[in-house]
């Protein structure tokens, strides 16, 4: 028997761990998508953008209670809370499931005697803690645990109804499957997180295909245990929706509303990620979906920005760190060696497949339409499959050992639990080094002096836009104007004319005694971003420079890698 003390410190070891770790691994400076939703919240502009419901109103909510409590946190700071606050809720809550589905507890080894063998011996207490720091540990959490773009709150729901669709799976004593309430409970977390970001809707319909196939008896038991899962979350998710979309402001009609990028009637983005039905299109679309899987797991890096060249033949158009290239291939393979075994075993039991393992299937398939649905490798759009990933790695590592102690119960081999340890060790680290240190440990603030002290007060900058470097940026309230190529080229295709007016802008604004910096333009650097989306929309390099053919380039300086130029004009003949 659990004590009360010891069920209840085990989560606060773990929470504090994990906030630790956190803490010291926090970034200073908003990305991007960061500075948008801190300039929603302070200003109150919002959108009923049906992409993420809730999100927005969640964070000013948020921000609220901070004032009135009287912290005196930035709003910054009090998103990276909460940030940080939904990971660690979430980790705490996988791990209690991963712990349930395969009966250990690495923390409860501490404290209780007869299990220590289970922990030396590589047993289930070890393997819950590898399938938890495997978790936690991924890329796209890690991204999303310390970003103020603060998606990660969906998680602890996403967490939430794996749990209580694991209980539903584990519970050998009801008929037919475990306790209809747990079917519902799990139902209802789906239907919150579809609120805060609408991809899970996708997620919701794979487990209730996942419950279909888990459910023992009769196709009518089937369908009644996925009617409740369904029911449950349309019941929750119908009635948020309905109210924002009946009083959104867009003038669109709900469905239309509902199926908007961003809540917007014509937004010039969303040609960029919805699948072009086309068989190139839908290449293009099993492609991203497969690399931003294995990318959700292991940060690829440079590693996906250089193969997409190579394999469309196209110029590369950054300069990779070839040192970080081998290792991304080389923990690639270790992760290949591991879960190529696991997919064998899945193929092979079918028909003996555990409930439990069918739920996570069917989580993973019903979540990958979405992924094939949208073509974007962000990791806002492949976090949710993160839980049920581990889970079945879980499964799979502890059937294996069950299976060694069953040939050699004297024995008690459990290599696989060891070696599944060794490699999520090697991918903590990589994932460390490729995703917190940059942002952690990046001086951000001398690269922006530097960059500020090659301009001058009204200069027009001009840069691709659409990447990570936080330093690029213009400060309110300066003189100066910044223009982003990306923008330009997606509104262009709304029939905006700025973009094939930009050279005459450049020129009169010259003519009017100002200057033209650019940055991106004309020299590589180690940013491969992005120049895959402007070379689909087909605007690559060469013809964005062409826009300046009758401009001299000349280099006034270099900040990092970064070149920037100014623009003169060539004497006309």
């Amino acid at each position: 028997m659990i004590s009360p003390t010891r069920s209840w410190l085990i989560p606060l070891i773990l929470a504090l761990a994990a906030a630790v770790f956190l803490i010291v691994f926090q970034s200073d400076v908003p990305n991007g998508d960061g500075r948008v939703y801190i300039r929603q919240i302070t200003e109150g502009l919002f959108v009923w953008n049906p992409n993420h419901l809730l999100m927005e109103p969640l964070g000013l909510v948020w921000y609220r209670l901070v004032q009135a409590l009287g912290l005196g946190w930035t709003l910054f700071g009090a998103l990276k809370v909460l940030a940080g606050v939904a990971a660690i809720a979430t980790l705490v809550i996988f791990h209690r499931t991963v712990s349930l589905a395969t009966g250990g507890d690495v923390l409860l080894s501490l404290f209780i005697p007869h299990q220590t063998a289970s922990l030396v011996t590589g047993g289930a207490a070890l393997l819950s803690a590898t399938a938890t720091a495997g978790f936690f540990f991924s890329a796209h959490f890690l991204s999303m645990a310390i970003a103020e773009e603060f998606f990660v709150v969906q998680m602890p729901l996403v967490a939430g109804a794996l749990w209580f669709a694991t209980r539903w799976a584990t519970d050998t004593a009801a008929p037919g499957g475990g306790r209809a309430v747990h079917l519902a409970a799990a139902g209802a977390m789906t239907g919150l997180a579809t609120g805060v970001a609408i991809n899970n809707a996708f997620l919701a319909l794979g487990l209730g295909l996942g419950v279909f196939a888990a459910t023992r008896g009769p196709w009518q038991a089937r369908l009644r245990n996925a009617v409740i899962c369904w029911g449950t979350g349309v019941a929750v998710a119908a009635p948020i929706f309905l109210a924002a979309g009946l009083t959104n402001s867009s003038g669109q009609s709900f469905l239309s509303w509902l199926l908007s990028y961003q809540g917007t009637a014509d937004n010039p983005a969303e040609v960029m990620f919805r699948v072009q039905m086309t068989p190139v299109g839908l290449a293009v679309s099993l492609a991203t979906a497969a690399y931003g899987s294995v990318s959700s797991l292991v940060s690829p890096g440079e590693l996906g920005s250089a193969l997409e060249p190579l394999v469309r033949g196209r110029p590369l158009e950054f300069v990779p760190d070839t040192t970080h290239l081998v290792v991304t291939v080389l923990l690639l393979l270790v992760l290949a060696l591991l879960l190529l075994p696991a997919a064998l075993w899945l193929v092979r039991r079918r028909g003996r497949r555990a409930p439990l393992e069918l739920v996570a299937i069917g989580w993973l398939i019903g979540y990958a339409g979405f992924n094939l649905y949208w073509v974007d490798t962000s990791d806002q759009f492949f976090i949710t499959q993160l839980p049920a990933f581990w889970l079945l790695v879980a499964l799979f590592v502890r059937a294996r050992a069950d299976a060694d102690a069953a040939q050699a119960p004297r024995q008690r081999r459990a290599w696989w639990t060891w070696a599944t340890t060794a490699a999520v060790a090697l991918l903590a680290v990589v994932n460390i080094q490729a995703v917190l240190v940059p942002r952690a440990f990046m001086d951000i603030e001398s690269r922006h002096a530097a960059f500020r002290a090659l301009l001058r007060p009204g200069d027009l900058i001009v840069t691709t836009g659409w990447d990570d470097m936080a330093w690029l940026q213009v400060d309110p309230g300066e003189r100066l104007e910044r223009v982003q190529l990306m923008d330009l080229v997606l509104r262009s295709r709304k029939g905006d004319p700025d973009l094939e007016a930009l050279p005459a802008r450049a020129r009169a604004h010259v003519a009017g005694g100002g200057r033209v910096i650019v940055a991106r333009l004309f020299d590589r650097d180690r940013e491969g971003r992005p120049w895959e989306d402007l070379d689909r929309l087909r605007w690559p390099r060469p013809r964005l420079q062409g826009l300046f053919k009758d401009f001299e380039a000349v280099p006034i300086g270099r900040v990092d890698a970064v070149v920037l130029r100014e623009l003169r004009p060539r004497a006309l003949p």
